[in-house]
This record gives C-alpha cells, sequence and structure tokens, in this order.
C-alpha cells in the first residue's frame, strides 16, 4: 500500500455529533487521544460511520456516500466510484499528546428568532461542542500500489479540493463550522504534483461551480452581536443559571442511564425516561448494558465539559476589560465593579496553534449562524413582501409555500443542505482589541414618575469605528445550475440580498432598534470555479485568470459581476416568478392578547427620516464608564468611545453624540401620550408573557456644530411635579424654562454640585429613524411626534438644563418603494422615492386632527419651549 501523509488543520471550528447532539464524538475513554476525527475503519468512532468515505446501510453493506466521495461525485459523476474507493483507508488522530480533554473545546450557541416577533424563539436554541479553530489532526492516507493513472489523477484533485480549504467537515457546515484544509508532506506533495501532471484525460462534471466571494464590513455603525454567556442572574448572583439546570438535568438522566447499565432493564427508571426511550423497551441482557453505559458516559462527559467551561466564562468575564466603572461607596471613586451585561461575541481557542502550551485565549468573531440568519431573515422578508404572504412554517418547523423552494434552495431545509456555506467573520488585522469596545448605558423611565426603574440599568460594550472592527468573511456557493431557470431565480434573490447587504438593510446582531447593526458590507472579490469556458464569458471573463487544481478560474471584481450575463438572466428569471402589481398586505398576528403587525414581509409605510436635534438650554448626557477628569471629578458629555479614560481618544477628537435610547425614550414617551397606549405595538416590548422587536430604529445622534462649556448642577433641588393625563393614565412632564439660578456656569468645587460639560444652545446633532411596516396612522403620529417638537433629555430636566427641539430633514428622506428595487427594470433600481415638505405637513395635520384637546393642549404647554416657533 501507497501511503500520503500530512496534518489536517481546522480553518474553522468543528462539530461532529452523537446521540447528544451537543457533545463532540469521543473515543473510548481507554484510549490514548481523547478526540480523534472519525476516519478510520480501524477506529473505535466507526460505530457512527466512516465520515471521509463510507457508511453501512441497513444490512451491514459499506455504502461510499460520505465525505470524499460526495466530492468525488461533484468532480467526475458516479462512474467508478465504488471501484475507486474500495481499497482506499483514511486515518486522522489527534496531533497533540495532551490528555487534557477539556483543553480544546469550545461551546458554539445559537438560536432561532421568532419571524413574526422578530425575538427568540423558545426551545429553538442549539449548542455544540467544537473543536478549537487551528486544532491539527495527523493525516494518512493508504491506496493501493496497482492504483491506476485515472484513478491517481481523481485522487490528486480531490486531497487538492482539501489543499485549498474548500471542504467542509462535521455539523453546522453552512453556519461557519467545519472548514478544513490538508497540509501534506514534502514528499506526498511531489506524489501529488507528479499524478496531477500525467496525460490521462478525465472526464469531469460539466455542472459542478464554486463561487467564492470575499465579503468585508466594518463597524461604521455601532455594532453588537451579543455573547451567549456569561449572563450574569443579578439577584442569585449567578453566572449562566441555565447551567445549573442543565447539568441537574443530565445527572438525572445519568442516574437512569446507571440504572438500565447495571439491571438490563428498564425497571425503577422515571416513567418519563421510560417513554424517552420507548423503542428500546424490548432489548435486554448486553445489548442494552452496553448502550446505556456509553450513554452514562456521554452524560459525565458533557457535566464535565460544563462545569469547566463555565470556569472560563467566569474568569473572561471578570477580566478589566470586560467590567464598568461604578461609584465605590467606601473609598467613594468611581472604579471597576460588575461585568458589563452584554459582551461582544467571542470563542475560546488556544494563544497559539503553533505552541498550544502557552494557553487559551477568547478571539472576537461573527458566527456565520449570525450572518446566515440575517440574509435568511432577509430573503423570506423579500419573498412574503412579493408573493403577498405565501410562505408559511408547518407544525414541524419546515417551510412551506409557493416561493418556499428558493429559500430552501439556497439557506438548506432538514435533511438537505444549502448551496451557499457562510463561513465566521474574523477581525481583518487580528489583535487585541478589548480596551477598544465603545460603551453605552441606559436606564427605563417609569412615566408616571420620571424617575428610573429600580433594576432596569443596562450596559453594554459594542464595536465601532473601522479601525480596528474591520471583520472579513468568505460566502462559497456550491453547484448552482446556471442552465436551470429556478436556480437563475436563487441567484436573483442572492443578487438582490447582496445589494441590500451593501446599503446596509441587513442588520447584524442585537439592539438593532436602537441604532446598532446596521452595517454596510462590501463583496471585494468574486472567484469562479467551474469546468465550463462558456460560464465564465457568462460572468464577462474572457480568457480565465489561470487554472485551480481541477478547475478553471476566473476573478472579478463585483461592480462588473453586477454588470455581467449572469446576473442579467438571474434579474430577469427571478423578476418573472411574481406579478408585476401585487400590492402586500399587512400581516397581523395575536401575541398574549395584544394585536401586533408582523415582522416577516416588508409592507406598508418603510422608509428612514433624516432628523436634527437642536439644543436650546444646556444639555448633558453623562459619558459611559469612568469621569474623564478627576480632581475634582468631572464628567465629560457622551462620546462613542471606551470606558476607560485612559483608551479613549484626545478630547478634540471624539465623537460626541446622543446616545439613540435617549432618543428613542422621549420619542416613545410623546407617543404614549397621544395615543394613549404605552407605545409597545411600535417600539416594542420585553415581558415575562413574551417579546415584540419595534419597527422603528433611531440612529445614534452624533454632534455636527455648536460648542460644549461646563456647568455645575446643584445634586439636591424640590420642584413641583407636572402630569399630562391622557385616557386616565398620568404622564410625569418637564415644563421647558430658562436656567434655574442654582445651576452655574463654570465649575464649582463644593460636594453638593455635580460638574458637567453640556452642549451649549444651539448646537445641532443629527440622526436617522429607519422604520417600517408602519400603518397610515402610526406613521402620521410618528412624523408629528419628530417635526418641530420639543424634548426634555439628560441630566438637570428639572433645573432648566436639556430642553431640545427635533425636525425632520425632508430633502433627505425617503420611503422604501420594494416593488420598484426588487422588481425594477434593472438590479441598480433603488427603488427610493423622496419625502417632500408637504408629506410631512399632511401627516402632522391629519394627527392634530385625531388627538384629544386636552391632551393636545397640554402637550403645547409642555412640549414648546417659550417663544420658540
Amino acid at each position: 500500500m501507497g501511503i500520503l501523509k500530512g496534518k489536517v488543520i481546522l480553518n474553522s471550528p468543528i462539530y461532529r455529533g452523537n446521540a447528544m447532539k451537543t457533545l463532540f464524538s469521543r473515543v473510548n475513554k481507554s484510549e490514548r487521544t481523547p478526540v480523534e476525527l472519525p476516519g478510520s475503519i480501524k477506529s473505535p468512532a466507526n460505530r457512527m460511520g466512516d465520515a471521509f468515505i463510507c457508511g453501512e446501510d441497513n444490512r451491514g453493506n459499506k455504502e461510499f456516500n460520505k465525505l470524499l466521495p460526495q466530492l468525488y461525485t461533484r468532480l467526475f459523476g458516479r462512474d467508478g466510484l465504488n471501484e475507486f474507493f474500495r481499497n482506499i483507508q483514511i486515518e486522522c488522530s489527534f496531533e497533540d499528546p495532551r490528555n487534557a480533554k477539556e483543553r480544546f473545546y469550545d461551546l458554539r450557541m445559537g438560536i432561532r428568532l421568532n419571524r413574526d416577533t422578530m425575538t427568540m424563539e423558545e426551545n429553538a436554541n442549539y449548542k455544540f461542542e467544537t473543536v478549537f479553530k487551528g486544532t491539527k489532526f495527523e493525516f494518512t492516507l493508504n491506496y493501493p500500489d496497482n492504483i491506476s493513472p485515472q484513478d491517481q489523477k481523481k485522487l490528486a484533485y480531490l486531497l487538492g479540493e482539501i489543499e485549498a480549504g474548500r471542504f467542509w467537515f462535521g455539523g453546522g457546515k453552512s453556519k461557519g463550522l467545519g472548514n478544513l484544509k490538508l497540509l501534506l508532506d514534502e514528499n506526498s506533495t511531489k506524489i501529488l504534483r507528479k499524478w496531477k501532471e500525467n496525460n490521462t484525460p478525465l472526464k469531469f462534471n460539466p455542472k459542478s461551480n464554486v463561487i467564492s466571494f470575499t465579503v468585508k464590513f466594518e463597524a461604521e455603525n455601532p455594532l453588537l452581536v451579543g455573547w451567549s454567556l456569561g449572563h450574569k442572574d443579578k439577584e442569585k448572583k449567578v453566572i449562566d443559571e441555565w447551567m445549573d439546570e442543565a447539568i441537574k438535568e443530565i445527572e438525572g438522566h445519568k442516574k437512569n442511564c446507571d440504572k438500565v447499565a447495571k439491571n438490563g432493564n428498564f425497571n425503577n427508571v422515571d416513567s418519563g425516561f421510560r417513554q424517552e426511550h420507548n423503542k428500546l423497551l424490548n432489548l435486554r441482557g448486553n445489548v442494552l448494558k452496553e448502550n446505556f453505559t456509553k450513554a452514562s458516559q456521554n452524560d459525565q462527559n458533557l457535566i464535565e465539559f460544563l462545569r469547566w467551561f463555565r470556569g472560563q466564562v467566569t474568569e473572561e468575564i471578570g477580566k478589566e476589560y470586560n467590567r464598568d466603572f461604578r461609584l465605590n461607596e467606601e473609598t467613594v471613586k468611581i472604579e471597576r465593579s460588575e461585568s458589563y451585561d452584554r459582551i461582544f461575541m467571542r470563542m475560546l481557542k488556544w494563544k497559539s496553534n503553533e505552541n498550544p502550551q502557552n494557553g487559551l485565549r477568547w478571539e472576537i468573531y461573527i458566527p456565520g449562524s449570525t450572518i446566515k440568519g440575517a440574509f435568511r431573515v432577509r430573503a423570506e422578508r423579500i419573498l412574503n413582501t412579493l408573493s403577498q404572504n405565501q410562505l408559511r412554517y408547518d407544525s414541524r418547523g419546515n417551510l412551506t409555500g409557493d416561493f418556499s423552494r428558493m429559500i430552501n434552495r439556497l439557506f438548506g431545509e432538514q435533511g438537505r443542505k444549502s448551496i451557499i456555506n457562510f463561513g465566521d467573520a474574523y477581525l481583518s488585522t487580528p489583535e487585541d482589541v478589548n480596551h477598544k469596545f465603545s460603551s453605552m448605558d441606559s436606564i427605563k423611565i417609569n412615566p408616571e414618575t420620571g424617575k428610573p426603574v429600580e433594576g432596569a440599568k443596562m450596559d453594554c460594550l459594542f464595536a465601532y469605528g473601522k479601525n480596528p472592527f474591520s471583520f472579513s468573511s468568505t460566502f462559497y456557493l456550491i453547484d448552482l445550475n446556471f442552465e436551470d431557470e429556478k436556480d437563475k431565480a436563487v441567484l436573483g434573490l442572492l443578487s438582490h440580498l447582496f445589494k441590500d447587504f451593501y446599503d446596509g438593510l441587513i442588520p447584524f446582531g442585537g439592539e438593532k432598534t436602537s441604532g446598532m447593526g446596521w452595517i454596510k458590507g462590501k463583496i471585494d472579490k468574486v472567484e469562479i470555479l467551474t469546468m465550463d469556458d462558456n460560464l465564465l464569458k457568462k460572468f464577462g471573463i474572457s480568457d480565465g485568470s489561470g487554472k485551480e487544481n481541477c478547475w478553471k478560474k476566473g476573478v472579478i471584481i463585483y461592480e462588473k459581476l453586477r454588470e455581467s450575463k449572469v446576473y442579467t438572466e438571474a434579474h430577469e428569471s427571478f423578476k418573472n416568478c411574481f406579478s408585476q402589481n401585487t400590492n402586500p398586505q399587512i400581516r397581523n398576528f395575536n401575541l398574549k392578547g395584544i394585536n401586533l403587525v408582523s415582522h416577516w414581509g416588508l409592507w406598508n409605510r418603510c422608509g428612514r427620516l433624516s432628523c436634527n436635534l437642536e439644543v436650546l438650554t444646556p444639555l448633558h448626557i453623562k459619558e459611559s464608564g469612568q469621569p474623564s477628569f478627576d480632581n475634582p471629578v468631572k464628567w465629560d458629555f457622551y462620546s462613542i468611545s471606551p470606558p476607560s479614560k485612559d483608551n479613549r481618544p484626545a478630547e478634540g477628537k471624539r465623537i460626541y453624540a446622543v446616545p439613540s435610547k435617549t432618543i428613542k425614550g422621549v420619542l416613545r414617551n410623546l407617543y404614549s401620550i397621544i395615543t394613549g397606549t404605552d407605545g409597545s405595538s411600535l417600539f416594542g416590548f420585553v415581558e415575562q408573557s413574551g417579546a415584540y422587536m419595534g419597527r422603528v430604529n433611531v440612529s445614534f445622534a452624533e454632534f455636527k456644530s455648536g460648542e460644549f462649556k461646563w456647568y455645575s448642577i446643584p445634586h439636591h433641588y424640590k420642584v413641583e411635579k407636572q402630569t399630562i393625563n391622557s385616557k386616565g393614565k398620568n404622564y410625569r412632564v418637564f415644563p421647558h424654562t430658562e436656567l434655574m439660578e442654582s445651576v452655574i456656569e463654570g465649575i464649582n468645587n463644593k460636594p453638593t454640585y455635580t460638574i458637567c460639560r453640556c452642549a451649549e444652545k444651539g448646537a445641532k446633532f443629527s440622526f436617522t429613524l429607519d422604520f417600517w411596516n408602519l400603518t397610515d396612522e402610526e406613521f402620521n403620529k410618528l412624523v408629528w411626534c419628530l417635526n418641530g417638537r420639543d424634548y426634555k433629555m439628560g441630566k438637570g430636566k428639572a433645573l432648566g438644563l436639556g430642553s431640545t427641539k427635533i425636525t425632520i430633514n425632508p430633502a433627505e428622506s425617503i420611503i422604501w418603494n420594494w416593488q420598484g428595487r426588487y422588481l425594477g427594470g434593472n438590479l441598480n433600481d433603488s427603488g427610493i422615492r423622496s419625502i417632500t415638505s408637504g408629506d410631512i405637513q399632511t401627516a402632522s395635520q391629519q394627527t392634530v386632527n385625531q388627538i384629544d384637546r386636552n391632551v393636545y393642549n397640554g402637550i403645547l404647554n409642555f412640549f414648546t419651549f417659550p417663544n420658540n416657533p
């Protein structure tokens, strides 16, 4: 037998599951190595199938249907497949000799969003125990001495694909997991090179192709892809309480497994356990004992892993850079305190792949599952909009409807893999960015008292800025049929998704209604690998850039791709699937007795309002984290910057802003007053009974012009409480007045004053408000709340500080025409209609006519600055 040797290197974490649906498959505990890729038939892992080459049918016969045979079929068809693999054997073993099995496992978690509410769906999350990105495995392939020249060449091309990193192993292939590459030793490389050079002709599959999109995006807007771990129960002081519950449940399962393993029957086990394993009730004796001994060991492995992993998470969130600043009452100083409520996503890996002995570290990244989920949600929205609500999910979670094929073909469905793999997104220039995250604090205000709601404070760390938060990823589109009209329509849908991504319409992560996640993605390079010269010509590539492995290769920039015949035909095929005169109707649903508008489409009023915020009396929004100045303590105006003063930009280079949640809070308050509701149906809510994402997104209001000055604001003061009554509910309001005499311009060092930097009268900020799926009435009222209203915000509202005026800038405001965007004459149709001053005036007047007169007069008194037009 001939031998090829090398190393398999993981470009991403990998997950190869077992019956637990969580654990990475392990070899027997008695084996020397604690983890092993299930590659060799001789391995103890052969019970779950030889993942590289063959499995077994119901009769125990070999079936060559695994990863390499699938690749063989893609490249060469099925001719000669069984004969080719019959005498080939692959063995993979873990390279690192240590026996500390937990040292190379991370926990990858994901959630599913409810399409109507766009919030997390219950009991639809997953947890994968993955082997570290960068892990190396010893690879050995045995081939027969008499292998034919034709099979030599085929084997060389198959391994060439793994060498190039176009090979995926295990679960979650389309979600950033399982990508690996092969690094052969020098002798094996020479052998493959020689095999490729032989003149034996091969017949390739002309429909096989791989198109890779190199994608880059920067945190030009704030971005928070929240870590699903490290959550602290503030009352119980417990990190990730769900782990305690999971461990308790697993321990109960293990006790039942031990009973069956000991007795060989299901006597004395819990009824629920017996029902769960009802298919095995007829088994007896050693077979049953063996199965449940293994199950018990799996339970023990998972318990040990969760306990160890929680220790790693606890250590990470306790690091200095992940803890917020609070007042230490003993030292009367602002110091690092508890960990932030939300921090950015990270994965566990070795500090150095070359020398794992150096220990572990956490790497910032965005999971491929997050990217895939965002693209899929957008794709479903587009199709539901154009097809007038044709998509549905059945009781088993399968997408149905006339247009479900496009989604299922592109993103996959149960039992059928997707044709596009979304890679994890990593920082383009890996470095320690933990001290460069920006921070934000927010607090919920009780509208009746005007005071903070106890226990409703939230703080977070988020990414902002091109440097260092520039991410890159690669998407692989595999074996799309460019001659099939249905597949052309799928490519047409993908082209619209890329266009929406470029225009910032596919948000990632959390806080999407508070100005975060609305990033713009750019496709940097497109690489086409095909067996068909004609396909390259359709892409506008007259002569290929060369050859790669067995492929004809072409490289094109995305702007040229959009002009190619392939894209033009795809757009036409997509358009032909729909009626040009559709009139989408808003889809409503009921949640806990509340009638709400579904997010599962783009209906009725969608657009963006460009707004100006002008300061009428000095405005202070306290900076997040540590005060920028001491002796005495002085608080700067809020800026999008790190919480530690040592890591903030110099004063003249800070990006001052009014946080999005501040603006959204005052808007929601006024909207609630004029509607007599709590604004939940428009702005969203999170309650024990359920949650619903709002239909407006307010950006941070960045400082544009004006001056800042220092003011000293007294700690204690007494003012008369004033309210507006709307539909039987009182709302606390703060009248607009000039500054009280107790507020001192300049610095007063007395301990009864807080020294704050304020934006002066005349300072200007600007922000945008995106909205979608609004009824005409909701749109009119939102416009009225935004255009010409005077609001109180920030510190010292009762002392005359914080008066502001918000106005709409029609020239930069738009309404989206989705029919025109997706079904227009060409792919460059933006689908944008400008908003006019007349539109704003009409919307405002219709709202005035609907508001109760007493409420309206109260609003004029309290939401209008004296002598301010």
